[in-house]
C-alpha cells in the first residue's frame, strides 16, 4: 500500500491488554460508550479497527474519512490513512504518526477508542516514541519544512495536556532531510537522542529546555538512522549508514540503478575505498562490501563509542532491542537466512554476540528479510516471533535456554499453504511484515497487507512451540 508520498502505507498493531482507566466526566455521551481495553488495536489506510485479542469479535471501527484528511495523489482522491507509527500512554490515549494531508499526530481514547484529536505537527513524522517519567510523547519528522513553519525535527506532545504547543527541537540544520529517530527512556529522565540519515550527528536533547546540548560526529559514517537503546547497560545501538561505489571497476555496486542518479562520493569503509568517486550515500549502500561497520554501540553515560556489531560473516543490519533489554537481535541484510542474537552487558563494556538463529526466509542478497520481531513472555518460556516480507511463514525461536548456555528451538508456522507461491505481503521500499504480541496472553498478530488480511497466532499454554498454530485469518483488513 502505497500513500501519496511514494512510500508504503503501514499496517500497524498495538495491544492493550490491561484496562486502563482514563479520566472521564459524569455523565456525558463519552461516559457511555463501550470500553474496548483489552483489545487489539489495528491500524490501516481505512482506518483503524479494534479487535478482542483472539481476533473473534470486532469492538470497534473508526472509518478514514473520520481520521484522515482528503488528499490527491497521481490524480486519485481519498482519506487513505498514511500511519507510520503508533504508541500507548498506557493510561489515557492511544498515539499514532499519520501523514495523509499534512503531518499529523492522531489521538485516540484507550478507554473507548473515539478518536480524539488531530495534532499538527512538522513535515513527514513518523517515529514515535513515549517517555513515562514526563508523560509525553516524542516524534521525530522526516522532512519540516520552514516554509510550513516548521522549526525543527522533533517534537513534543505532552499527555497530560493535549492542547499544550511545546518548540520543535532542530537536530542540525533545517536542511537536513531524510529518515531520523528519536529516543526516549525513563532510565535517562533528562536526555533524548536524535539523528538523522543525511547527517554523522548524534544529538543529545535536554528534556526541559527542549534545546539540544551536544553533538557528537560519529566517525566513517555519511548518516545514523534506525536507533535502539537498553536500559540494561545504558547503551544506544544505531546503524552506521556510509557510502558506497557504484558502476565502475571494482566498485561496491555493479550497476547505479538503484534509487535516483548517482553523485560523487568519498568510500572510506570496506575493502574498495575510494575517492571522489561514482556512487551513493545512505540506504542504496545497504548490504553492500562498503557495509562493514554495521550497528555502532555508544555509551549514553561515559558519552563514548564502546563498540560495533555485524553478523558473524560481516554482514550489517537494522538494530532490534528486546522490550526487557537484555538482547540485540540484527536484522541483516542477507534476505533473512539468519538473526543474530547479541547479549547486552555492563554499562562501557561491549555487547556480545552469543547466538544465531536459522531463519531461512530466503537467499536474497543485500535484501533485509526479517522485517519485524516480536518478544513473548510467557513466565519462564521466553519465545521470539520473526516476520519476513519474503516469506508466508514465520519463524518462532524457544530462547528459554539461552542464558543458561542451551540451544535455541525453532519451529516455522506456515501463514498461508505451503503450496501457494504469492507472498501475500508488499515488498520494498518502506514494506513492513509486521507483528505484535497481545500482552498477557497466547495470541500473536501477523499482517499481510498485500491480501488485505491480518493472521491469529496461537500459542501452547506450555509454552511449546510446536503446538503455535494459525487460528484465523482476518479478511478486509486494508
Amino acid at each position: 500500500m502505497m500513500n501519496a508520498s511514494g512510500y508504503a502505507t503501514l499496517f500497524l498493531f498495538i495491544s492493550l491488554s490491561v484496562f486502563a482507566t482514563g479520566d472521564k466526566s459524569k455523565t456525558d455521551y463519552y461516559y457511555h460508550q463501550p470500553k474496548v481495553s483489552p483489545s487489539m488495536w489495528v491500524f490501516g489506510k481505512t482506518g483503524v479497527m479494534i479487535y478482542s485479542d483472539d481476533g473473534k469479535d470486532l469492538l470497534k471501527s473508526n472509518a478514514n474519512t473520520e481520521i484522515c484528511e482528503e488528499a490527491s495523489s497521481r490524480g486519485v482522491t481519498s482519506n487513505n490513512c498514511g500511519f507510520k507509527g503508533v504508541v500507548s500512554d498506557g493510561n489515557n490515549y492511544i498515539w499514532a504518526t499519520n501523514t495523509q494531508g499534512g503531518s499529523f499526530v492522531e489521538v485516540f481514547s484507550i478507554e473507548s477508542g473515539a478518536h480524539v484529536a488531530s495534532l499538527p505537527t512538522c513535515g513527514f513524522v513518523w517515529n514515535i516514541d513515549f517517555h513515562p517519567l514526563r508523560n509525553e510523547i516524542w516524534v521525530q519528522c522526516w522532512s519540516p519544512n520552514a516554509e510550513s513553519g516548521d522549526e525543527g525535527h522533533v517534537d513534543v506532545f505532552s499527555a497530560s495536556a493535549l492542547s499544550l504547543d511545546n518548540r520543535q527541537i532542530l537536530t542540525g540544520d533545517l536542511s537536513l532531510r531524510g529518515h531520523g529517530t528519536v529516543v526516549v527512556d525513563s532510565s535517562l529522565p533528562r536526555i533524548a537522542y536524535g539523528n538523522v540519515l543525511s547527517s554523522p550527528i548524534l544529538s543529545e536533547i535536554d528534556t526541559n529546555t527542549m534545546q539540544v546540548i551536544n553533538n557528537y560526529t560519529v566517525p566513517l559514517v555519511s548518516g545514523l538512522y534506525r536507533m535502539e537503546y537498553s536500559h540494561v547497560n545504558r547503551h544506544l545501538f544505531m546503524r552506521a549508514y556510509i557510502c558506497c561505489s557504484c558502476g565502475i571497476e571494482g566498485a561496491d555496486k555493479a550497476e547505479c540503478s538503484f534509487r535516483g542518479d548517482p553523485s560523487y562520493v568519498d568510500v572510506v569503509t570496506g575493502p574498495n575505498p575510494a575517492m571522489n568517486v561514482t556512487g551513493y550515500c545512505g540506504h542504496s549502500c545497504e548490504g553492500t562490501a562498503a557495509d562493514s561497520i554495521g550497528i555502532y554501540e555508544w555509551d549514553t553515560v561515559n558519552k563514548t563509542m564502546v563498540s560495533s556489531h555485524t553478523t558473524k560473516t560481516g554482514i550489517s543490519g537494522d538494530p532490534y532491542v528486546s522490550p526487557d533489554g537484555k538482547y540485540l537481535i540484527i536484522l541483516a541484510n542477507d534476505g533473512g537466512r539468519v538473526a543474530t542474537i547479541i547479549a547486552t552487558g555492563k554499562n562501557g563494556e561491549p555487547s556480545e554476540r552469543i547466538a544465531e538463529i536459522n531463519t531461512l526466509f530466503s537467499e536474497v542478497d543485500e535484501e533485509k528479510g526479517i522485517s519485524d520481531v516480536c518478544f513473548i513472555d510467557q513466565g519462564d518460556k521466553q519465545v521470539v516471533l520473526f516476520a519476513s516480507t519474503l516469506a508466508n511463514f514465520v519463524v518462532l525461536a524457544d530462547m528459554s535456554n539461552l542464558e543458561s548456555g542451551g540451544s535455541i528451538l525453532t519451529k516455522k508456522i506456515w501463514l498461508a499453504d505451503e503450496s501457494i507461491t504469492e507472498i501475500d505481503s508488499n515488498h520494498g521500499r518502506g514494506a513492513v511484515r509486521s507483528c505484535a504480541w497481545a500482552t498477557g496472553t497466547n495470541y500473536v498478530w501477523v499482517d499481510a497487507d498485500k491480501a488485505q488480511k491480518v493472521h491469529v497466532i496461537e500459542l501452547s499454554a506450555d509454552g511449546d512451540i510446536d503446538k503455535a498454530a494459525v487460528i484465523r485469518s482476518i479478511k478486509g483488513v486494508d
